[in-house]
């Protein structure tokens, strides 16, 4: 694996580094109390698009930026400075409409999403079907050249402001997940289909909605990837979310790092600063300790990604020590700021809540330890490193 960051790289950090701090950083505590306004949600997709940060995973001859996913973990690792909710601004368009989707598809939604001018979601999770898919119960009947949904949705990331939604629904429930689930791209204009409700969460961040569909009937050419074909459409991009969400945990450790590191030595009790207390430079360490920890999982993991290398394996490892690491750096950074770090006034409660979150978010820790474990015990994956 090559080490050094491309020139490229460096700049296009720097860029989004200004632009975390001097354009959405004093946004922090209106986006935390009021959330992400339609009208600043535009205005800052606007200023992403112009500044070419906006969609980088995209292919450029779609008008992204052809980044691959180990420029994305880096670009994530600067976006994880910020509040969770603001990180749409470097949005990684679609990736089962570009990996799935018809031309003609990608002309009708993936060229929008990376000009900014649409808004994607995925609609997967319902009541009594999460990490388990071969459980949902929205079901797709075929009418000639239509099909008609019926079924509940829920915890469905912003589905109340995207533009359309890709569904996933049973075709032939004998066939089950092997076969049997299909992919549909819903706009949420058509009749049938309506959010329900939008859930309160620990965390600002975690917007999701229930939605309903009521014989919402779509064309035949809005199926995504073939008939029964949604198993695969749906694992095409997990291992490329949980790459980011490794760099996502290890900017946000790294500036909690910092903050604590500036605390601790301007903080004086009993007459001299915190910093010089063994327990704190434990905590200091200890997090400084995880965060090159995660980095160089989260980097070998992409870089392999990049080579064409399989990684479903590794993506499981990769975000269950992300998430679990950046708990622990929030814990201590509460925890060196005492009674402070409590407060409201500091954004450590903040983050706090945002990053317990990412432990069930995108697939359990529990479920990643489950597909871990399996692979090894059924000789899927070797328990040494594969090169």
């Amino acid at each position: 694996m090559e080490f050094r960051v491309p020139d490229e790289i460096k700049e296009l950090k720097k860029v989004v580094r200004r632009f975390v701090e001097e354009e959405l950083r004093p946004l922090e505590r209106e986006v935390e109390e009021k959330g992400v306004s339609p009208e600043l949600r535009k205005a800052l997709t606007k200023k992403a698009v112009d500044l070419g940060i906006y969609a980088l995973a995209m292919p450029k001859e779609y008008g992204g930026g052809g980044l691959g996913l180990l420029g994305q973990v880096m670009i994530a690792e600067e976006m994880g400075r910020i509040h969770p909710s603001l990180r749409f601004v470097v949005s990684d368009g679609d990736q089962m409409v570009l990996h799935w989707g018809t031309e003609e598809q990608k002309q009708r939604y993936l060229v929008p999403v990376i000009r900014g001018e649409k808004i994607p979601a995925i609609g997967m999770t319902e009541p009594d079907a999460g990490s388990d898919i071969s459980m949902i119960k929205t079901t797709a009947v075929r009418d000639g050249d239509h099909w008609i949904l019926n079924g509940t949705k829920h915890f469905t990331t912003y589905a109340d402001i995207a533009d359309y939604i890709k569904v996933f629904a049973v075709t032939d429930k004998s066939k089950g997940a092997r076969g049997g689930i299909t992919c549909f791209l819903v706009d949420t204009d058509t009749p049938g289909f309506r959010v329900t409700k939008v859930f309160d969460s620990i965390a600002r961040s975690l917007h999701v909605c229930e939605e309903v569909f009521e014989n919402c009937i779509v064309p035949h050419e809005n199926v995504l990837g073939g008939v029964g074909q949604g198993h695969k459409v749906f694992g095409t991009t997990y291992a490329m979310n949980r790459g980011r969400y490794g760099g996502f945990c290890v900017g946000i450790a790294e500036y909690l790092l910092e903050k604590c590191r500036d605390y601790a030595k301007q903080r004086v009790l009993f007459g001299e600063p915190i910093a010089n207390r063994q327990a704190i430079q434990w905590m200091l360490a200890d997090t400084a300790i995880d965060i090159y920890a995660t980095r160089m999982m989260t980097y070998n993991f992409a870089w392999r990604y990049d080579q064409g290398m399989d990684v479903r394996h590794e993506s499981s490892m990769v975000k269950t020590f992300a998430v679990e690491m950046v708990g622990r750096a929030a814990d201590r950074a509460i925890q060196i700021h005492g009674g402070m770090g409590l407060m409201k006034d500091l954004p450590f409660e903040r983050i706090y809540r945002e990053v317990r979150a990412l432990r069930i978010a995108g697939g359990t820790t529990e479920i990643q330890r489950m597909i871990i474990a399996r692979n090894i015990l059924r000789g899927h994956v070797s328990t040494g490193y594969n090169i």
